[in-house]
């Protein structure tokens, strides 16, 4: 899926050029002419096979003229017929070649247009690590294209170490068949940020994994909160344990679930 790099035009002039040639109708001379041709000239050549014979031999003239005459024109006529008839066979081929050829592209750019639109970075890659597919907000991410990014591996693209544990997790997709949820370290202009990465492989007719595809969402923002988080609790828990007080928190069965050092020490616990 080589594409332009705007996501508003996906398909290539080269893709274009190559349907066009492919796909194109026969032009009217092949379709019409040829048959014409192959039949007039047939005609002609049993008109003179017909004259030659008939002047060669008085004895032959009353049989052999008749058959050169019949079977030629037959001849040129079946000629011209399968001609014409092949010819008609490969338009209607060609138009509904041209049919499923519109329909996969408009799947494709609907297909594409989703995959765009949303705010996680989606991808996927060949068995040899190639970008096969990735949407806008890669390229956003990123900052590279689609088409810088179509056909290179993570090293090409991510630092060494990053990249090895891209890979690390893609081969383990490829080797279980199995979908993986992991985290995975990536390099933005801010810091470094974690996401984490749904990935799973995509199997071709005979069952055997030809491609991941990978859904990645940036949590760093959820790491940031989970971590300032225990660090409050730790500073609060510090604080409560270096006072010079008895504390202490019961559930509402009046168990303990939290008592300092104070409260320990008064009744000789730990």
């Amino acid at each position: 899926m080589n594409r332009s790099d705007s996501p508003s035009a996906p398909v290539s002039a080269a893709d274009q050029a190559m349907d066009g040639a492919i796909l194109a109708p026969l032009p009217a001379w092949r379709l019409y002419g040829v048959p014409l041709t192959v039949l007039i000239l047939g005609g002609a050549a049993t008109m003179w096979s017909y004259h030659g014979v008939q002047s060669e031999s008085e004895a032959m003239a009353s049989l052999l003229p008749s058959i050169v005459l019949y079977g030629g024109m037959m001849l040129s006529i079946l000629m011209a017929g399968l001609l014409w008839s092949a010819g008609a066979r490969r338009s209607a081929a060609i138009a509904i070649a041209r049919q499923v050829t519109k329909s996969l592209r408009e799947s494709e750019h609907r297909l594409q247009a989703i995959l765009d639109n949303t705010s996680n970075v989606v991808y996927m890659k060949d068995i040899h690590g190639r970008y096969v597919l990735v949407n806008r907000r890669f390229e956003q991410l990123f900052k590279k294209t689609r088409r810088e990014a179509i056909g290179k591996t993570d090293q090409e693209l991510f630092s060494l170490t990053n990249a090895a544990a891209y890979q690390e997790n893609d081969h383990r997709v490829l080797e279980t068949g199995q979908p993986v949820e992991v985290e995975e370290p990536v390099q933005h202009e801010d810091g470094m940020h974690t996401y984490i990465s749904n990935k799973f492989a995509l199997f071709d007719e005979q069952g055997r994994p030809h491609a991941v595809g990978g859904i990645s969402t940036d949590i760093t923002g959820q790491k940031n909160a989970e971590r300032a988080l225990r660090d409050s609790e730790a500073r609060y828990y510090s604080l409560v344990e270096s006072l010079p007080l008895r504390t202490w928190v019961k559930d509402m069965e009046g168990r303990f679930t939290f008592a300092n050092q104070g409260l320990c020490q008064s009744f000789g616990k730990t």
